[in-house]
């Protein structure tokens, strides 16, 4: 479907950053940045995620600073799921603290690729990670060992995004948009969005803990 009514994403994605008590100056420099986005993806697809990740380019390109370049990243990754009309992504970030006022500030990634490599040079690949485990645990026997192997390979890289950042639901969900966007291929998107929700509760359970996974 072209994506003809971005301001109508626009509007709903301002809207509920209003509701949930965002300040006009945050307001105002999100709708300017995200104005020129959307002019961007004009005559794109809603499902084409490397559209998205070569508009959002295009604008970072004409418009950020080294002091504004993670708060638009971080503005673009939340915006995607209200241009792509994902309504079950909608809904989970409005409830509960599933929202950030606050843009979070996760690294720019190419790839995953890029993501992986840099995981595996700082001995991510092989390191502990007790929320990771205990799902990979429940789910060992019952997949088959390329399936425990991709779903290892997507959590960590998960996690790895977010080890520099408070346990908040809300980080959890800006990780998840970023990797997102680096998946071109819809069931692609809709295996990893499948994963995510199946690792969540394991992951929660560290915000019950009030425990973190070191970011060394």
């Amino acid at each position: 479907m072209p994506a003809q009514q971005e301001p109508t994403s626009l509007d709903a994605y301002l809207n509920l950053l209003k509701q949930k008590g965002a300040s006009t100056a945050s307001l105002n420099q999100r709708k300017h940045f995200l104005r020129y986005l959307v002019s961007a993806l004009e005559g794109c697809d809603r499902d084409d995620s490397v559209a998205y990740r070569h508009a959002v380019d295009s604008t970072l390109h004409k418009m950020a600073t080294d002091e504004t370049l993670n708060f638009f990243v971080s503005i673009a990754r939340e915006f995607y799921p209200f241009w792509n009309e994902d309504l079950k992504t909608v809904a989970a970030m409005a409830s509960g603290d599933g929202f950030a006022l606050q843009p979070i500030n996760l690294k720019v990634s190419a790839s995953l690729e890029e993501i992986w490599f840099e995981l595996c040079a700082a001995g991510w690949d092989k390191k502990e990670i007790p929320c990771l485990s205990d799902y990979l645990s429940r789910v060992e026997g019952k997949i088959s060992s390329q399936d425990y192997t991709i779903r290892d390979y997507f959590l960590r890289c998960l996690m790895f995004l977010m080890r520099t950042q408070p346990l908040q639901s809300a980080v959890y969900r800006s990780g998840v948009n970023a990797i997102l966007m680096l998946l071109p291929q819809e069931n692609v998107r809709q295996a990893f969005l499948g994963l995510i929700r199946e690792f969540y509760p394991f992951w929660q359970k560290m915000l019950l803990n009030e425990t973190e996974v070191s970011p060394a």
